[in-house]
């Protein structure tokens, strides 16, 4: 989607505060360099705690900017918490296909990848909100790939290209679950992007769900087995089970408790209650 979003939607002033709030959350950004985490000492200093006679760690953000200029790049996590933006656009993605999301940003100087050739277990919605990337996309090695197969799905030949685009600021670009990616920065170009995580239920988690359910009030299904058996009563078993989930209700309650997990994004509104000068 060309242009979807404001091309100025998102500043460095707004990335500023996203990377500070990160420092103190229970989830602070992460950073690589040359495809390795580095050494904390190289982006944190010891501060001392004379009370307590300590020395704790915290991130400096001038060693972060000096890793920053040598190449490193910073995935921040559980982006849409500590930044009102990205939160609005999460909300906005929840309510159009009403599914639970998540987010992690990943910015850099432009000098070299954040991430190796890989493929997501889920569906993605990228934002691109600073700079620009280039994005070449190969078809997956295994249809509608879950975590579950990571050993199984070997990286196809560079060669088998599919497609190929550069995101621009304000550009939002789908890449399907199990979908290889190679992204790269444009060099010398400062670059941050969204990662907008899709989780609709899989059919694996709706019988799951359905099998739960039965156990309650089945005890056919909590019956132990018996060796001895000729699968008959397994065959019977399967059959009941196929009858009690082919049910309207059953669906329905199911789509029913899923929309309900979702968590809702509450906002606050205070400058409505404001007084006219106040605001």
């Amino acid at each position: 989607f060309r242009g979807l979003l404001p091309a100025d939607l998102y500043s460095f002033g707004d990335l500023d505060q996203a990377l500070t709030a990160s420092m103190s959350s229970n989830l602070p950004f992460s950073i690589g360099l040359n495809g390795v985490k580095p050494n904390p000492r190289e982006y944190c200093t010891e501060v001392r705690n004379d009370f307590k006679k300590s020395d704790t760690p915290e991130i400096d953000p001038a060693k972060v900017q000096s890793l920053l200029r040598r190449g490193a790049n910073i995935r921040i996590q559980r982006f849409a918490t500590i930044c009102p933006k990205v939160q609005e656009i999460c909300v906005d993605v929840e309510s159009w296909l009403r599914c639970s999301t998540t987010a992690n940003g990943y910015f850099s100087y432009g000098l070299q990848r954040g991430l190796p050739f890989h493929w997501d277990s889920h569906d993605i919605l990228v934002v691109q909100l600073i700079g620009a990337k280039h994005w070449k996309m190969y078809e997956p090695t295994v249809e509608m790939a879950l975590r579950v197969n990571r050993g199984q799905a070997a990286p196809p030949s560079r060669d088998k290209l599919h497609s190929e685009i550069e995101l621009r600021a304000g550009d939002v670009y789908y890449v399907p679950r199990g979908w290889w990616h190679d992204v790269m920065p444009l060099p010398g170009v400062k670059t941050l992007h969204v990662a907008i995580g899709l989780h609709p239920p899989n059919a694996f988690e709706f019988v799951s769900w359905a099998l739960n359910r039965e156990l309650e009030v089945n005890a056919d299904l909590r019956r132990s087995l018996r060796r001895d058996s000729d699968g008959n009563d397994i065959r019977q078993l399967m059959a009941m089970l196929a009858d009690a989930f082919d049910s309207d209700d059953v669906r329905s309650q199911f789509w029913k408790e899923y929309d309900a997990s979702i968590r809702p994004i509450g906002r606050f509104n205070i400058r409505q209650d404001a007084e006219p000068d106040d605001r």
